[in-house]
């Protein structure tokens, strides 16, 4: 007897999704219909119309990414004039929006050197912001103490942010959020990858500035699969790891993948969780171990 569509057939649950687990939502298969189904707001008109006229339906490719760049340089150039009249807020505000906009100029995923260049400008953007916080950014290296010789790079790039009157004599907890891997420094937090976390912690630990007892760990989307490991493979280590908007027992099943490829995704995610987790096609059954990007920022 064959399973229903609407139901786990490893668990014989129904999705929790009910019905709308088999919908195909409507933002899906054409720019025209992620415009006007999604994306339809103000300020994101100067790029996405021309994507709409020359028919640039797919984000992962070079042209999607190009179209968004113009906007995404002028709001910058626009932070830096703010920045420079003294106008403090207004530049941080104009110089997120920027870094906005080279995500989505990224988005999906990075796979192409422009994508590489957008997500660069991005995070330059960033700290261009970040600079201007209450509390502002560290930008650091530490060594990568858990990498494989051959497969990881050997220093882990690192923003921390710290709270005022933070010390050795008086430590602050810490949260690590993990994020799905398309978000970017578009806030005030990211994401440190599974693999880093040994590194990060020994780091923390000798640092002396972190409460080594108050360690947290919060994952979003995709970066719910990080933070569900991370409650195994560190769990002396943290205090309270949460997943959020994550189902460990059918995540990344066969199964779930086809339906929720369809979802809120604005394109198939399958190509972007592919490349994420090493694999050479979405059907590959060995993944090949990821090298830590060097332009990568992991943050505290």
């Amino acid at each position: 007897m064959s399973t229903p569509a609407n139901v786990d057939p490893r668990t014989g649950s129904r999705w929790i999704l009910g019905d709308k687990f088999e919908q195909v939502y409507p933002h899906l298969g054409s720019i025209d219909n992620l415009w006007n189904k999604k994306w339809k707001f103000p300020t994101l008109l100067p790029s996405s119309k021309p994507l709409i006229q020359k028919g640039i339906h797919d984000g992962y490719s070079v042209e999607y990414t190009k179209e968004f760049l113009p906007t995404a340089e002028k709001l910058s150039t626009e932070g830096d004039e703010l920045a420079k009249a003294g106008k403090k807020q207004e530049a941080i505000d104009i110089y997120l929006r920027a870094c906005a906009v080279y995500r989505i100029a990224r988005f999906p995923y990075i796979n192409s050197d422009v994508k590489e260049a957008a997500y660069q400008a991005q995070k330059d953007v960033y700290m261009k912001a970040a600079a201007l916080f209450d509390t502002p950014i560290e930008d650091i290296s530490i060594p990568h103490t858990a990498a494989a010789p051959n497969d990881e790079g050997q220093q882990i790039p690192l923003y921390i942010r710290l709270p005022h009157g933070t010390s050795k004599a008086n430590p602050t907890p810490s949260v690590h959020p993990h994020a799905q891997p398309t978000v970017p420094p578009t806030a005030k937090t990211t994401h440190p990858r599974t693999v880093s976390g040994p590194a990060i912690l020994d780091w923390m630990a000798q640092d002396g500035r972190f409460h080594m007892g108050k360690v947290l760990c919060w994952g979003l989307s995709a970066g719910g699969h990080n933070a569900i490991r991370a409650a195994h493979t560190h769990s002396t280590r943290l205090l309270a790891p949460s997943a959020r908007a994550q189902e460990p027992t059918t995540f990344f099943s066969r199964a779930w993948l086809e339906k929720a490829k369809n979802h809120e995704y604005p394109w198939t995610a399958l190509p972007a969780l592919r490349a994420k987790f090493g694999y050479a096609t979405e059907d590959d059954s060995s993944p090949t171990p990821r090298r830590t990007s060097p332009s990568s920022r992991r943050r505290l």
